[in-house]
């Protein structure tokens, strides 16, 4: 089933417990809630992703149709990435899970390393 929820309105919340358990319930969920929120905007095929509630001082696009946003410290607290759906196979989708990262993908370099 697809739902289009308005900014500030119903929201999943999964909480995961210490063993492992999961419960989850349906909230009004206000945008000063203190949780990384992610957004799919299907009209403008925009997806975004707030790792907090802190305010956005600058934006950067970094690629073609992806924006960072900064916080006053110069904090990466977000992203937006533009044409989505060219992207993610399913943008109404998530999949949230603890465990290990991957770290055997190519790593990213630095300006050092193109030298």
């Amino acid at each position: 089933m697809s739902q289009t929820l308005p900014p500030g309105g119903e929201c999943l919340t999964i909480t995961v417990e210490r063993d492992f358990g999961v419960r989850y319930r349906i909230l009004d969920a206000p945008d000063s809630m203190n949780f990384m929120r992610i957004i799919y905007d299907p009209g403008k095929d925009i997806l975004q992703i707030a790792l907090n509630t802190r305010e956005v001082v600058e934006t950067a696009q970094i690629s073609p149709d992806l924006v960072l946003d900064y916080d006053d410290d110069g904090l990466v607290i977000g992203l937006e990435l533009r044409r989505a759906s060219n992207r993610i196979d399913n943008p109404m989708g998530v999949a949230f899970a603890i465990g290990q990262a991957n770290l055997d993908k190519p790593q990213p370099y630095s300006a050092k390393d193109k030298a």
